[in-house]
C-alpha cells in the first residue's frame, strides 16, 4: 500500500496553527521542495526529509487535477496508486498505444536516483553535498530465491506496526513472464503471519530489467512469511520467486509512528494514545490468525477502529430504517455470486437452478414487517468486440453493444466492470479505459432522489494468462479516482477481503452454490466475508 498523507511531515507548525490557504501554499512548497531535493539527491533526500517520492506523487496530483480544495478519500489513498497523468484517461490511453511509458517517478522525480542492484536502498552518485542517510538493514536470508532475482530494501526484513515500508523486486530475465510488456506481467506479493495481506506492486517502468517497488502496512506484530509469485511464464506455469522472513515490531512508546491497538487478545498498545489507525488508511479489516498449527485458520475480523460485523438476521430490517427496500447487483458473475451469497445468508437457503445461471435474477426477502427486493442483472463486458482484440461481450446476455434494461428508482445500485475486459481482450487497459467512462455515464442515470450508486472494486482471482492480478489491479488504479472523482458513486472495497486469499476459488468465484446432504448451500468463507462485509457497510458506513 502507498502512503496516504498527502501534507507534508516536514512542516514545524501543526494542523491546528496552519489556515487553509497557508496550509495549501505550505503543501505547495513543501512539495516543490521535495522536487528539487530529488532532482539534485535522488528520493534518498526526501527520505532523509521524512518526505518520499510517493507522498510527493500524491501532493501534486491533488493540486493539480482537482485542486487544493479536495481531497482524495483515505480508501482510495491507502489501497491504490493513484494515476500517473493530471488528465489520467487522456495520459494512459496515450502511453498505452505506444508513446513514453514512463511512471511519474521516472518522469518527474527519477532524474539523478541512481538505484543499487545489488544489496541494499540507494547510496546515489550525487555529485555534491546530500543529506542522506543509507539505512542499515540486518543480513538477508531467504528461504526461497529464484534465480536471476534479487530482493533490496530495508523493509525485506522488518517493519514497524501502522508504517509504510518498502523493498524492491528486479529480475535480470523475462522467462518468468509470458509477456515484455511491464504492465502485464503476472506477479503477486503476499504475507502470512498474524494475519494475511498483500502489498501493493509498482512497476518501475524506467527499470532496464523487469523491476517493482513493493510496498506494504501491517497492523498486527509478529514474524511474517513474505511470498512473490510469478505466474503465467511462457509454458503457463506458476514461480515463487522469493519467500523471506519479515518482522513487524510495536513502535516504541515515543516514536513517531502509529501506536494503533489492531484488535484481538495479543495486541498491546504503547504509552502514547494512536497517531492513526488503519480506518484513515482505508482499511477495514484483515484476515486474522484464529488457529494456528500445520493448518492455520484465518477468520475476516475488523480493526477496532471499525464497525464490528453486522449478523444477517438484522440487515433487512436496518435496511429498511434507513429508507431502503431495493438492492440491484449490477455486473459480471462476481455480482451474481455476491447477489446468491447475501441471498442465502439472508433467506436461509439456495436454489440449484441459480448455479449455472447466466442471466437476470430477482427475489423478495420478507421477514415480518421488514422487507427487501433482491435483483441482478448480468453485464458481461463493457467494450466493444473487435476492438483491442476483444471477444465474448455479450455472449449469455446477448447485450453486445447495450446495458440491460433495469428498472430505475430509490434503492442501492452496485455496480462493478473489470473482470471480462480483463479476461477477454488483448490489450485490456487499452479497451478498460475507452468504455469505462460511458459504463459510469449510463450507470449515473439511476442517480434519483431516495438511491445510492455503490461502485465495488474489482476482485481478485487465482493467478491465470487469461485474468491477471497484475491487470485486475490496474482497473482498480484506474476506475477508483474516476468513480470518485464523480458525486454520484461511493466505493464498497471488496478487494481487501480477497485478494489476501486470491488462490481459494469455488468453482471459480468466492463463492459457490454445493449440495449438502439434502439440501443445496452456499459455500466459500472469502465469498461470505465480503457478503457480511457489504451488509455492514450499507448499514454502517454508506453515506
Amino acid at each position: 500500500m502507498a502512503p496516504v498523507s498527502g501534507s507534508s511531515k516536514t512542516s514545524p507548525m501543526s494542523a491546528k496553527e496552519i489556515k487553509p490557504e497557508s496550509k495549501r501554499t505550505t503543501s505547495i512548497a513543501l512539495l516543490l521542495m521535495a522536487l528539487a531535493a530529488v532532482l539534485f539527491c535522488g528520493d534518498a533526500a526526501l527520505k532523509h526529509a521524512g518526505y518520499n517520492w510517493r507522498d510527493a506523487e500524491f501532493d501534486l496530483q491533488r493540486f493539480t487535477r482537482l485542486g487544493p480544495h479536495r481531497e482524495f478519500p483515505s480508501s482510495l489513498r491507502a489501497n491504490f496508486l493513484l494515476p500517473k497523468s493530471t488528465d489520467h484517461f487522456t495520459g494512459e490511453y496515450q502511453a498505452a498505444q505506444g508513446n513514453s511509458r514512463s511512471s511519474f517517478r521516472h518522469q518527474v522525480l527519477g532524474a539523478g536516483v541512481q538505484k543499487a542492484e545489488s544489496e541494499d536502498l540507494m547510496q546515489p552518485d550525487y555529485g555534491h553535498e546530500c543529506p542522506v542517510k543509507t539505512p542499515s538493514v540486518a543480513a538477508f536470508s531467504p528461504t526461497k530465491l529464484a534465480p536471476h532475482v534479487s530482493i533490496s530494501g530495508s523493509g525485506r526484513g522488518e517493519c514497524t506496526v501502522g508504517e509504510v515500508c518498502a523493498f524492491r523486486i528486479t529480475a535480470t530475465t523475462d522467462t518468468y513472464w509470458n509477456t515484455d510488456d511491464p504492465a502485464n506481467r503476472e506477479i503477486f506479493f503476499t504475507y502470512k503471519g498474524s494475519s494475511l495481506g498483500v502489498g501493493d506492486l509498482a512497476v518501475e517502468y524506467g527499470s532496464i530489467h523487469p523491476a517493482w517497488t513493493a510496498t506494504y502496512i501491517i497492523w498486527d506484530q509478529g514474524n511474517y512469511t513474505f511470498t512473490v509469485r510469478a505466474d503465467c511464464n511462457s509454458v503457463l506455469e506458476s514461480t515463487v520467486l522469493a519467500e523471506f522472513s519479515v518482522t513487524i515490531h510495536q513502535p516504541q512508546a515515543q516514536s513517531q509512528g502509529s501506536n494503533f491497538d489492531a484488535g484481538e487478545e495479543s495486541r498491546t498498545l504503547a504509552e502514547n494514545p494512536p497517531k492513526d489507525s488503519p480506518c484513515d488508511r482505508g482499511a477495514s479489516g484483515r484476515w486474522f490468525l484464529k488457529e494456528s498449527g500445520r493448518k492455520p485458520v484465518y477468520s475476516w475480523t475488523p480493526y477496532n477502529c471499525a464497525p464490528s460485523l453486522i449478523e444477517p438476521g438484522s440487515f433487512v430490517k436496518r435496511l429498511n430504517d434507513a429508507g431502503y427496500k431495493r438492492l440491484t447487483f449490477i455486473g459480471d458473475s462476481h455480482q451474481r455470486v455476491l447477489y446468491m451469497h447475501l441471498k442465502y445468508l439472508l433467506a436461509g437457503h439456495a436454489d440449484a437452478s441459480e448455479r449455472r445461471q447466466h442471466g437476470d435474477m430477482s427475489l423478495t426477502i420478507e421477514e415480518g414487517d421488514s422487507r427487501l427486493e433482491l435483483r441482478y442483472y448480468w453485464v458481461d463486458g463493457i467494450y466493444q468486440n473487435h476492438e483491442f482484440g476483444c471477444h465474448n461481450r455479450g455472449m449469455y446476455s446477448g447485450r453486445n453493444d447495450s446495458f440491460p434494461d433495469v428498472e430505475p428508482g430509490p434503492g442501492i445500485y452496485i455496480f462493478d466492470a473489470g473482470t471480462w475486459t480483463t479476461a477477454s481482450c488483448a490489450q485490456p487497459q487499452l479497451a478498460y479505459a475507452k468504455h469505462l467512462p460511458g459504463y459510469l455515464e449510463w450507470a449515473a442515470k439511476f442517480d434519483q432522489e431516495g438511491s445510492k450508486l455503490v461502485w465495488r472494486t474489482t476482485p481478485s482471482w487465482r493467478g491465470a494468462c487469461n485474468r491477471k492480478n497484475a491487470v485486475l489491479a490496474w482497473t482498480n488504479r484506474y476506475a477508483v479516482p474516476m468513480v470518485t472523482a464523480r458525486k454520484e458513486f461511493q466505493i464498497f472495497n471488496s478487494w481487501e477481503v480477497e485478494a489476501p486469499r486470491y488462490g481459494d476459488l469455488c468453482d471459480w468465484h468466492y463463492s459457490c452454490l454445493k449440495s449438502d446432504k439434502d439440501k443445496m448451500v452456499m459455500k466459500g468463507d472469502v465469498g461470505e466475508a465480503v457478503a457480511r462485509s457489504l451488509m455492514t457497510w450499507l448499514v454502517k458506513k454508506m453515506r
